[in-house]
């Protein structure tokens, strides 16, 4: 759960006038270690702004992704051949699944 805005201005108001993060979390109700995590982000960034999360970078690039696009398929398996025959790239069926999954309105695989 993130913090509101008015409850990380508050944290930063209350640091900069000396507040320690123990007096801080108490002021603002929530735990101290929050209130640190906080502090040490908005250091960093300057800003009250969450953070993007960042995932695992994708195992098939975006070039390779336009490729797969275009072309028709019979089945996961061909792509999956195609992908290390061309870029030696090795994807596992799982993460063809989960990009087929993300992908659902794009038709890859022609039907028989």
């Amino acid at each position: 759960m993130s913090l509101p805005k008015d409850t990380r201005r508050k944290i930063i108001r209350y640091k900069n006038l000396g507040y320690s993060n123990i007096k801080i979390a108490k002021m603002v109700e929530c735990n101290k270690s929050t209130v640190g995590r906080f502090i040490k982000k908005y250091d960093k960034t300057k800003s009250f702004d969450d953070i993007p999360k960042k995932g695992a970078p994708s195992k098939i690039s975006e070039r390779e992704k336009r490729i797969i696009e275009r072309k028709e398929f019979n089945s996961k398996k061909e792509i999956q051949d195609f992908l290390e025959n061309n870029f030696q790239t090795k994807v596992s069926l799982r993460t063809l699944d989960k990009y087929f999954t993300s992908n659902r309105d794009k038709k890859i695989i022609r039907k028989k």
